[in-house]
């Protein structure tokens, strides 16, 4: 199962990403620099780690002249840059420099709407460039649920991963499912139990398991969702791009 959260092997870009990064300081005014260090310490809860979770990223504040939110796919997507479920200060600086270098010109009333068309692009172009990009990117919202908080293993399902409802509710807020198909998190979490009741992967019935989601199946929703993202994509007329 770790091979499944896990996916491809994004090792062989890591050094890449991270030598990158060093020029992200050098490259933000100190004053943004200094806001988003303080953002990035307010929201790591355990400080013996060098990295921020999913819930910790939601989190994060927006400066008042960019007003944003992180509980967007595509932000994440270009936030957590190689890709490993874990957020470090050096990424948040990069996505710092990202913005100040792309959407500086924008106003304040439109930064958010023009940062998501933005990093929405740049996943449509990573998921077309590979072949296996829809499946690379359902493996990172894998490994960024698997992350956010303990996972669980119970007797009556031996090796399958299950995760809380608050990791599930993360999902629910990623996906922005209120908002695009009028479903409340009750009526998401309880379809995902569905569907993992329908796979032999966990009991409806059972006290136990009544808080818990199988991670295998938050991951097979995302492939459909995200299935249902690149045929828009394709109608709307990004393919060429």
């Amino acid at each position: 199962y770790q091979r499944r959260v896990h996916g491809k092997d994004f090792s062989s870009n890591h050094n890449r990403v991270k030598f990158e990064m060093g020029n992200a300081e050098s490259g933000l005014d100190k004053g943004l620099q200094q806001f988003i260090t303080t953002e990035y310490d307010k929201a790591r809860k355990d400080k013996s780690r060098d990295y921020l979770r999913m819930h910790e990223i939601f989190s994060l504040q927006s400066p008042e002249d960019f007003p944003f939110s992180f509980a967007h796919l595509g932000t994440l997507y270009v936030v957590d840059a190689d890709k490993d479920g874990r957020v470090t200060l050096e990424e948040l600086l990069e996505f710092g420099l990202f913005c100040m270098t792309n959407l500086r010109s924008y106003k304040t009333y439109e930064f958010q709407s023009q940062l998501q068309a933005a990093t929405t692009l740049k996943m449509w172009e990573s998921i077309k460039r590979d072949e296996n990009g829809l499946d690379d990117l359902v493996a990172w919202i894998g490994r960024m649920l698997y992350e956010n908080s303990e996972v669980f293993h119970f007797e009556m399902k031996p090796g399958i991963v299950f995760i809380k409802v608050d990791t599930v509710m993360l999902l629910f807020e990623l996906c922005n499912l209120k908002v695009m198909n009028g479903m409340d998190l009750q009526s998401f979490f309880f379809l995902l139990q569905e569907c993992g009741e329908e796979a032999g992967l966990t009991i409806l019935d059972c006290d136990d398991l009544e808080e818990y989601v199988p991670l295998q199946i938050c991951q097979e929703y995302m492939k459909e969702f995200m299935k249902g993202f690149t045929k828009l994509m394709r109608e709307i007329g990004f393919e060429t791009i």
